[in-house]
């Protein structure tokens, strides 16, 4: 089994974690001007669809992390538990 990283208990505190950079994200695409928004073949802007597919798309890697974070924690605090349990 590889080995898990140190990740917070506390599931709120990730949750919170994510918003916030969910957050971040939306706001520093508002902030992009229509020169650094080249994203599409012909160098020009992207249309808000676009934008809105690209959002959708951060959104469920940061839902798919959050969920591959919580299995981490949970078969971690399995591990602990089994471990506490064969040393008493």
């Amino acid at each position: 089994m590889p080995k898990t990283v140190s990740v917070p208990s506390d599931l709120q505190g990730l949750r919170r974690d994510l918003r916030v950079t969910h957050q971040l994200l939306l706001d520093e695409i508002s902030l992009l001007n229509d020169e650094q928004l080249d994203w599409s073949p012909g160098g020009k802007a992207p249309s808000a669809r676009q934008i809105i597919e690209h959002l959708m798309q951060a959104e469920q890697m940061l839902t798919d992390a959050a969920r591959k974070m919580q299995l981490s924690v949970a078969l971690q605090e399995h591990h602990d538990g089994k471990k506490s349990k064969s040393q008493a």
